[in-house]
């Protein structure tokens, strides 16, 4: 549920930019730097979620990182011009980025070792369920209320959240096996970053990260202007988050063939199989001519596509690192990743300014997924035989079931 309302409050923004556009009578690509602020915030949000989840339960770690976006979300609407909004935005995206390694670590812990790869697919599942609830939401709140009542609901609900949270929220510690002759398990120590390439990983976490910086660029790219792409199809500026609707229903549909082909086939397998996907619906998108309803059938595949890939992922990474680094190497790959995630919005608005159309930008994006898709052939091969997965017995990414 958490990464639900995150998934929730994270389109927010982006439902709202053809309507803030119109009434503030700016053109879209002004909102480059808001855009672009809630991504900064994430990746800073990432990368010190470790730091905060090593020193205070996880529990906490997520309770407050909720607190945060949910109150940045509420702030939004006091915002009168793109310098203001530009910095509540960022708040709000470190909120984000703090509680999806901690949510996602705290689960691969509560289950079983034979269950962790699934629940680590599963879980982050609430971020696309978000993003679909908010594009249908959204469109008749922008009809009916206009574009505050948006971020109104996404942060009245996060409040409830908060209280069910630290109501509900388990906590697990976080212990790693020792030798025979020691008595039990011991606690963790903090893992660093620099053990993310120690014991053999450098090459499958290096391969990992562009992975993640590529698929992050194109998902992002298409999170945060999706909905202003749709205008040049025949939307209208309240119809389009039907966009944002349909890729993270998409996402949801990938999401159930995930969790069922991670089992049989190994997260693994399944990166390959969804990135073609999103490969192929982006290029059709970009390379010729389609209507209103077979552009919402593309977009949902690139949801599909992309959000499976990205989330089967994580799952690999649950399985490449043991429970001393899962959280620092869950951490730091969504971190990395997530400079795409600044880079492609950004590079998307200065494209859209210079008079480039959603057809030339769905070619570019289908060219990343195919390097991304590289990437992926060498790190699935190589994510069985590091040391991590196999002293925690884990099978090879590409075959567990």
């Amino acid at each position: 549920m958490t990464l639900v309302a995150d998934g929730f409050d994270a389109v927010t923004m982006s439902m709202v930019v053809p309507t803030l556009s119109r009434e503030w009578q700016l053109p879209a690509a002004a909102f480059t730097a808001p855009l672009v602020a809630t991504n900064i915030g994430v990746v800073v949000g990432l990368v010190i979620a470790n730091w905060f989840c090593q020193r205070l339960p996880r529990r906490t770690v997520i309770c407050l990182a909720t607190a945060v976006f949910t109150l940045g979300t509420l702030a939004t609407v006091l915002a009168e011009d793109i310098t203001v909004l530009t910095v509540i935005r960022a708040l709000t995206g470190l909120g984000f980025g703090v509680v999806f390694p901690a949510a996602t670590s705290l689960a691969a812990d509560v289950v079983p070792p034979r269950r962790r790869e699934t629940a680590s697919v599963v879980v982050p599942l609430g971020l696309s369920f978000g993003s679909t609830v908010a594009g249908l939401v959204g469109s008749r709140l922008l009809a009916l209320l206009g574009w505050t009542s948006v971020f109104w609901l996404a942060g009245l609900f996060g409040l409830v959240l908060i209280a069910v949270l630290w109501w509900r929220l388990p906590e697990v510690a976080r212990t790693i096996p020792v030798p025979a002759a020691a008595s039990g398990p011991r606690e963790t120590k903090p893992s660093s970053v620099r053990g993310l390439f120690s014991r053999g990983l450098g090459v499958t976490t290096t391969t990992m990260w562009v992975f993640s910086i590529l698929v992050f660029a194109t998902m992002y790219t298409l999170e945060s202007w999706l909905p202003t792409f749709m205008l040049d199809y025949g939307f209208t500026p309240e119809q389009a988050p039907l966009g944002s609707a349909v890729k993270g229903f998409g996402g949801l549909i990938g999401g159930v063939v995930l969790v069922v082909g991670t089992m049989l086939f190994g997260a693994g397998r399944m990166i390959v199989a969804f990135l073609g996907l999103a490969a192929v619906c982006l290029a059709v998108a970009g390379a010729l001519p389609v209507g209103t309803t077979v552009l919402l059938a593309l977009v949902g595949g690139m949801g599909a596509g992309l959000i499976g890939g990205c989330v089967a992922q994580v799952g690999v990474a649950a399985q490449v690192y043991n429970g001393d680094r899962r959280t620092t190497g869950i951490g730091w790959n969504m971190g990395i990743g997530r400079l795409g995630s600044i880079a492609g919005p950004a590079a998307c608005g200065v494209l859209l300014a210079a008079g480039h159309g959603p057809r030339t930008l769905f070619l570019l994006m289908a060219g990343l997924i195919v390097v991304g898709l590289a990437m992926a052939s060498v790190f699935v091969r190589r994510a069985g035989t590091t040391p991590d997965a196999t002293s925690t017995g884990a099978a090879p990414a590409g075959i567990s079931g």
